[in-house]
């Protein structure tokens, strides 16, 4: 019997055998239909030509993903249930609460990447906790997302911060005229970052947003996207977000959210974020 898993690592392993990609190749829409039916057909020809893409160093935009009702709602959510609790910062171990952290200019210096940001974290241990579990809402759909990765379609989803690489939803508003983060790759444990888009450039602020190198010069992607997209890429493509401005709404911001594998703090010498 297929261990669909066990194939996807296979073509990985042979994949990863090449250099691994830095600069963007191509831009590519697809509808999230696709990627399951590869899955549920469990169609190894198209899934290697798939992952081939990933790894030339293509961004994979699955256009239309999520409601955007539901993801507006969340967004309330979390302005309602956070922006008036304490900033806070706790490292990824043993019971680690949700939390969120306004990131400026002073708390940037403490980080590996620099940046401006409003960031909001969320852990599957926490769930019961909440009002709201974001963990219903994303989980179908990065399961499948795991597994083009090379993953279990479960995996970490049980785990806690002493088993080392952990699951872990991040929501990020980039504030208007001050918003940014600096270009960098991504460790090897995430594979194919997934980053869900809740703005609009032009709606919700008109300058900055998602960019990438080709040629060894940025390349704006951020008009690609409407909320509710995801955006899929190799994590080794250099990549970071420019100054978001809104000139039009003083309120105006750029919302983003990931999807990701942090390796926690539990673990010495872990693989995180390298600028570039």
């Amino acid at each position: 019997m297929l261990n669909l898993s066990d194939e996807i690592r296979k073509i990985w392993k042979t994949l990863e055998k090449s250099s691994e990609p830095s600069e963007l190749n191509d831009v590519i829409n697809l509808e999230f239909s696709y990627l399951h039916e590869l899955i549920v057909t469990e169609n190894i020809s198209e899934l290697r030509k798939l992952l081939k893409v990933f790894h030339s160093g293509s961004l994979i935009i699955i256009k239309n993903a999520f409601d955007v009702e539901t993801l507006n709602f969340i967004k309330k959510y979390l302005i309602k249930n956070y922006n008036n609790k304490k900033s806070e910062f706790h490292k990824l171990r043993e019971n680690c609460p949700n939390f969120h952290r306004v990131i400026g200019p002073n708390e940037s210096k403490n980080y590996v990447i620099p940046s401006d940001r409003h960031d909001y974290y969320f852990f599957p241990w926490n769930r019961q906790k909440e009002e709201y579990d974001v963990f219903n809402t994303f989980y179908p759909k990065w399961r499948t997302i795991k597994l083009l990765s090379g993953l279990e379609p479960d995996e970490f989803e049980n785990n806690t911060p002493k088993d080392g690489p952990i699951d872990r939803i991040l929501f990020r508003e980039y504030p208007n005229g001050t918003g940014y983060l600096h270009a960098h790759k991504d460790p090897k444990t995430i594979r194919i970052v997934t980053g869900i888009h809740l703005s609009e450039k032009g709606k919700d602020f008109e300058e900055g947003g998602l960019y990438f190198y080709k040629n060894n010069k940025e390349v704006d992607v951020e008009l690609n996207f409407k909320p509710g997209d995801i955006a899929l890429f190799y994590c080794s493509l250099k990549h970071g977000v420019k100054k978001v401005v809104s000139k039009k709404n003083k309120f105006g911001s750029r919302w983003w959210m990931c999807l990701t594998n942090p390796v926690s703090d539990e673990v010495s010498k872990r693989t995180v974020q390298t600028p570039v």
